[in-house]
């Protein structure tokens, strides 16, 4: 994803009711892969929808690279967008319904792959959210434990495909297998909401933060010590945590890196938080 290509780029557009909900949820995605592509527009209630789908409309016009926009909505009215700016721009877009974290996340990973087409990741997409979405349709015939554990292999092994196609100097079954350990023992400690949404944006940034650890390109940031001294107890819990995988790949996590992880656990705790 660090690569610089020439060729064009196919747009990311999320849409979904609410104040911050598309804005945040292009936010996770550009954040997890490095990049700054993905872009959300929110409907709060108190707006109509003509002013949403203008406010789509000019985006959908911005981030057109020749290649086309796809958008990833979450219900109602928004869903039709694609349609509506497609006849009245001329701009090709394909719309993807009950958008998740992870189709964001994929979406926006292949969007930026020179080779791939629009139609092309329409189909990626729809056929990996059996996989790394929430919707398993199987037949009634199968057991319901054959059914969870078919899911759950197949959801494991499409997960490890997408790191190691981004990973470089990391194994995706082992990074996957350790901060899966990781990942338990934070939730064992501290109060997530929905560990599953939590699981796929914890293993993304990780892996990440892991892997600049290794290739000694980890970021910086100012004024680290006031966002750790908000949690003191929590940036205690994973630098004593994170110790056996320092010792596992021979690294040093920064205090920069552990601010940026404290931020993504807090994120998934604040609504649980009374």
């Amino acid at each position: 994803m660090n690569e610089k290509h020439t060729k064009q780029k196919i747009g990311v557009l999320v849409l979904m009711h609410g104040e911050s909900a598309a804005s945040d949820l292009a936010q996770t995605a550009n954040e997890l892969l490095n990049v700054n592509h993905a872009v959300g527009v929110n409907m709060p209630l108190s707006q109509t929808v003509g002013d949403t789908l203008e406010s789509a409309t000019k985006i959908v016009e911005e981030i057109d690279q020749g290649k086309g926009v796809i958008l990833l909505s979450d219900m109602g009215s928004l869903n039709m967008f694609g349609e509506i700016i497609m006849s009245k721009l001329g701009i090709q877009t394909k719309t993807i319904k009950m958008v998740t974290t992870p189709m964001v996340v994929e979406a926006t990973r292949k969007a930026m792959l020179p080779e791939m087409t629009l139609a092309k990741l329409e189909q990626d997409i729809i056929e990996q959210s059996t996989f790394i979405g929430n919707s398993v349709q199987a037949s009634n015939e199968q057991s319901s434990t054959n059914i969870v554990v078919e899911y759950e292999n197949s959801r494991r092994e499409k997960i490890i495909y997408i790191l190691e196609e981004n990973l470089i100097f990391l194994d995706g079954t082992t990074i996957y297998d350790l901060l899966e350990e990781q990942a338990k023992i934070i939730v064992s400690h501290f109060p997530i909401e929905s560990y599953e949404d939590f699981w796929i944006k914890f293993l993304f940034h990780t892996s990440n933060m892991v892997e600049r650890a290794i290739r000694k390109e980890q970021f910086e940031r100012k004024k680290i010590s006031s966002i750790i001294d908000q949690s003191p107890e929590l940036y205690r819990f994973l630098k004593s945590s994170f110790s056996s995988i320092e010792n596992r790949f021979a690294i040093d996590i920064k205090d920069s890196e552990i601010s940026y992880l404290m931020e993504l656990i807090n994120i998934c705790m604040k609504s649980t938080v009374k």
